[in-house]
């Protein structure tokens, strides 16, 4: 499914949830949806250290840490499919494919163009 990628003209307020000591590239807004197996997500704000998630290759992976950022002004992208949207920070990596046509590249949200194709 192609996403369309839409940069809000202005900055919005949100807080951030980072899941790295890095406080770019790495966090995520309230209300993203993680999923914890194949049938199951939860929100961003209830994980905690030592939950599972799911990664894209359907691998589990671990929560190692999580940090509440203090409100600060973002740049947000929206991407939206018929069935989904998702916000995210201008600078969040998403997984594109590759030269090979496998989730092998990363862009950051803020350079996907209407049509991108995109991995979740």
């Amino acid at each position: 499914e192609c996403m369309e990628a839409k940069i809000n003209a202005a900055m919005i307020k949100e807080q951030l949830i980072s899941n790295s000591r890095r406080t770019s590239n790495h966090c995520f807004l309230p209300r993203t949806m993680f999923w914890t197996s194949p049938s199951t997500a939860v929100d961003a704000a209830a994980l905690k250290v030592g939950d599972r998630i799911l990664g894209i290759f359907d691998e589990y992976l671990h929560v190692v840490h999580i940090e509440l950022l203090q409100e600060a002004l973002h740049d947000i992208v929206e991407l939206r499919t018929r069935a989904a949207c998702l916000a995210v920070t201008a600078d969040h990596r998403i997984v594109v494919p590759g030269i090979d046509g496998e989730p092998s590249a990363e862009k950051p949200a803020s350079q996907l163009k209407r049509g991108d194709r995109v991995f979740c």
